[in-house]
């Protein structure tokens, strides 16, 4: 005797092995680098916006991120062009780096990456130049992170305010570039006060 799957029945076995298969691909790890410096207390409070373009060879991906900090950790939600949640970054006081990956994330976009460069972009000189093996060369335009005397990476700064405004960052140990598109929701008082010069 042959039994005959109904419609109906398919296309609930494909709904649940679809959920199954969306579930899997969603997991947390924690990283300890001594490349990530923890946040700064002066970053308390704040909430930024971001647009980010990322070229990695040949592809070319489109993201939104919000970056939230508060006493703890600052915590990163990255979004991809439908809207939908990537990854969620959260970075501790104690420079530990948590991620949580969901579905469809984009093959450029490497959670530990992402927060390199967060860093290399926004964190302020003295948060960096602690970290075993780094130097930071600068001006107002542009900075040069160096590890163990080599150049690993470039930004390229559109307003000396990196957190309002735009950003070019190339990353030569990893050979990717993202433009970054910043805007701040709730500036702290540092902020406000010194807008011509907000590395905080």
């Amino acid at each position: 005797m042959k039994i005959k799957n109904s419609p109906v029945k398919i296309k609930n076995w494909c709904l649940l092995f679809a959920v199954q298969l969306l579930l899997g691909c969603s997991h947390t790890s924690i990283h300890r680098s001594d490349y990530f410096a923890a946040p700064t207390t002066k970053q308390n409070g704040m909430m930024a916006h971001q647009h980010i373009v990322i070229k990695a060879l040949e592809s070319e991906s489109r993201l939104e991120a919000v970056l939230e900090f508060n006493e703890q950790e600052m915590t990163a939600i990255f979004l991809n062009e439908f809207g939908q949640r990537t990854a969620t970054l959260k970075l501790g006081l104690d420079a530990a780096l948590t991620v949580r990956k969901e579905a469809l994330i984009p093959q450029s976009l490497s959670p530990k990456h992402s927060m390199n460069a967060i860093q290399h972009i926004f964190w302020p000189t003295s948060s960096l130049i602690h970290l075993d093996g780094w130097k930071i060369v600068e001006n107002e335009s542009k900075r040069s992170i160096f590890i163990e005397g080599v150049l690993v990476a470039d930004v390229e700064y559109g307003t000396r305010c990196p957190w309002s405004g735009n950003s070019r960052y190339v990353n030569y140990r990893y050979k990717y570039s993202l433009t970054v598109n910043s805007s701040v929701l709730n500036p702290p008082q540092e902020i406000e006060q010194n807008a011509a010069n907000c590395f905080i």
